[in-house]
C-alpha cells in the first residue's frame, strides 16, 4: 500500500461532520464527566493516533490486503459503518441515553479496528483497541453519571423541602427564583453531593450527580 491512504481520509472526514456540527450546537455536549485521568489519557492516545494511521500507512508496519477483493470490501464495509453512525446522530440527537453513547463510540471503534485488520495495519490495530476499550468505558461512564438522580435541599422559610429529578428529563433540578436566592438570602443546602450551581431561564439549578 501506498503511505497515503485516500479512503481513509474520506472516512474520518464523515465520521467528524456530525461531531462538529454537535459541537457547534451545543458546546457542553462532549463536557466529560468521568474523572479517571488514565483512561482519558488513553483515550486521547488512541484516537489521535488511530486518526493518523488512518491516513498515514507506515512503511515495514502496514502490508496492506491479504486477500482479493480486500479494497472492496474495506470500503463497502466502512461506507456502510459511516452511514449508520450519521444516521444515529440523526435518529439519536435528542436523546441522552447509555444506548446513544455506545452507539456513537463502538461504531467508530469498529471502523478503526476493522480497517487496522483488513490493510494488515499493525500499529492502527493496536491504537484502535486501545481507543476502543477508553473510548466506550468513557462514553458509558459519563451516559450513567447524566442519569443518575440528582438530589437537593433548600431550607426555604425554615422548612427543608425536597428536590429530586432526572438530568436526562429536565437536565436540572429547580430549586427556587434567582431573585427568591437575593431577596432573602437563603441558606442553600445540599444533602449529597451536587457539583455546581448555575443559572438557567432566571432560576437556581444544581448540576452534578449525587
Amino acid at each position: 500500500m501506498d503511505w497515503f491512504n485516500l479512503y481513509g481520509l474520506i472516512i474520518m472526514f464523515v465520521i467528524m461532520i456530525p461531531n462538529i456540527i454537535a459541537s457547534i450546537k451545543r458546546k457542553d455536549i462532549f463536557e466529560n464527566k468521568y474523572g479517571n485521568k488514565a483512561v482519558i489519557a488513553l483515550e486521547q492516545v488512541g484516537r489521535f493516533s488511530s486518526f493518523v494511521l488512518m491516513v498515514i500507512n507506515i512503511p515495514g508496519l502496514c502490508f496492506g490486503y491479504f486477500f482479493d477483493l480486500g479494497e472492496v470490501i474495506y470500503i463497502s464495509v466502512n461506507a456502510a459503518l459511516c452511514i449508520l453512525y450519521c444516521l444515529c446522530w440523526v435518529v439519536l440527537r435528542k436523546k441522552s441515553s447509555v444506548m446513544k453513547s455506545l452507539s456513537l463510540s463502538v461504531l467508530p471503534s469498529v471502523i478503526f479496528i476493522f480497517s487496522g485488520i483488513i490493510t494488515l495495519n499493525i500499529p492502527l490495530m493496536v491504537m484502535s483497541v486501545i481507543f476502543a476499550f477508553s473510548h466506550i468505558k468513557i462514553s458509558y461512564k459519563n451516559a450513567t453519571l447524566k442519569n443518575k438522580p440528582l438530589t437537593a435541599i433548600i431550607k426555604l422559610q425554615g422548612v427543608n423541602l425536597l428536590f429530586k429529578g432526572y438530568k436526562r428529563y429536565a437536565g436540572v433540578v429547580i430549586l427556587c427564583s434567582l431573585d427568591y436566592i437575593y431577596n432573602h438570602n437563603l441558606n442553600v443546602c445540599c444533602a449529597y453531593r451536587v457539583r455546581q450551581f448555575e443559572r438557567v431561564n432566571s432560576v437556581v439549578v444544581a448540576v452534578g450527580c449525587v
